[in-house]
């Protein structure tokens, strides 16, 4: 549209002026039709606890998605009780969106909020699974003897 043609008499008094408003109310709606819609749709899943893990909280995969991108947010909290085998080399859940969308191989982020410190998460091939450091000091202690509470906050966003 034209800018002249919406600015153009906005000094003429105020049904002219509320006419060009119009006008431009119009142009950005035509607009955004040209651009996309930029309305989000929400999916949740269920996150699929494996080798002894369980399942604590609100435990989600959340995706989000329009025309121009896709954004996944990754939010739960997983436990190991005290008993279970701790190994970086099992999976600790299953992964049902995030490996199929755009990230085969990802390291992130996990807080061990009992123990107080971090242990890195990898989204690997359709699985979680946390990784033990060995003697570094953000891992946490691979005893079977050791709870972990497991807390994952991370977003993914990618352009289509």
């Amino acid at each position: 549209m034209d800018l002249k043609e919406i600015f153009g008499g906005m000094n003429q008094g105020p049904k002219d002026i509320n006419d060009n408003f119009e006008l431009i109310k119009q142009a950005i709606i035509d607009n955004q039709s040209k651009i996309g819609s930029n309305e989000f749709k929400i999916q949740t899943y269920p996150l699929v606890t494996q080798n002894g893990w369980i399942g604590e909280g609100p435990n989600a995969f959340t995706k989000l998605s329009n025309d121009k991108y896709n954004i996944i947010a990754v939010s739960f909290e997983i436990k190991k009780p005290k008993g279970v085998d701790f190994s970086s080399a099992a999976p600790i859940a299953g992964d049902p969106i995030v490996s199929s969308n755009g990230f085969s191989w990802v390291r992130i982020p996990g807080t061990d909020w009992v123990n107080g410190t971090f242990l890195p998460v990898l989204f690997l091939n359709g699985k979680i699974y946390t990784e033990h450091l060995g003697d570094n000091v953000w891992s946490t202690a691979a005893s079977k003897d050791v709870e972990i509470n497991l807390q994952v906050q991370h977003v993914f966003v990618w352009k289509k």
